[in-house]
């Protein structure tokens, strides 16, 4: 609930969201027990096996992902070293490590994106969340990234992936 509330403050704060967003909801991927807060007017389409969200903009031009996967490295140092490598067609621009988790950012097939992920569940679980918008857009969905990316959370013991989480 406080979180809601957080979200809210965010959005009156800053008038390019309040245009554009007027609402956020919380959804939760149950397979990974990742959470986030996302537009509540941008379309949602859950993946089949049910491990993942894609959102898009009611206008198309961004969208959103909150994703979830099991680790199976042995170190973290490994764990974090294969989430900061760009995937297919991407060009990272700016990375940043911490103690949760790791977030890069950069340009993917001429379009800004930007991906946090967060090792869960005794590390066990890696927690996800994606943005990608054309660069033209910045001053749009910039606040939108930052509210949607900051509530990116593990849901605490509720992972059907993995029985007994801890933290």
């Amino acid at each position: 609930m406080l979180w809601r509330l957080l979200s809210v403050i965010m959005i009156i704060l800053s008038p390019e969201v309040a245009h554009a967003v007027t609402l956020w909801e919380t959804y939760s991927v149950d397979r990974f027990g990742t959470m986030v807060e996302a537009p509540s007017d941008w379309t949602e389409q859950k993946s089949a096996d049910g491990g993942e969200y894609q959102f898009t903009s009611p206008d198309g031009k961004a969208i959103i992902v909150v994703s979830g996967g099991l680790n199976a490295l042995d170190t973290i140092s490994n764990a974090f070293g294969i989430y900061e490598k760009p995937q297919p067609g991407e060009t990272i621009t700016d990375r940043h490590l911490d103690k949760w988790g790791i977030t890069i950012s950069g340009k993917k097939d001429g379009r800004f994106f930007l991906r946090r992920s967060m090792l869960s569940c005794d590390n066990k679980l890696w927690n996800s969340v994606s943005i990608e918008y054309p660069p033209s857009q910045k001053n749009r969905f910039e606040p939108i990234t930052n509210v949607v990316t900051r509530s990116l959370r593990f849901r605490l013991q509720s992972s059907t992936e993995v029985k007994e989480c801890k933290s």
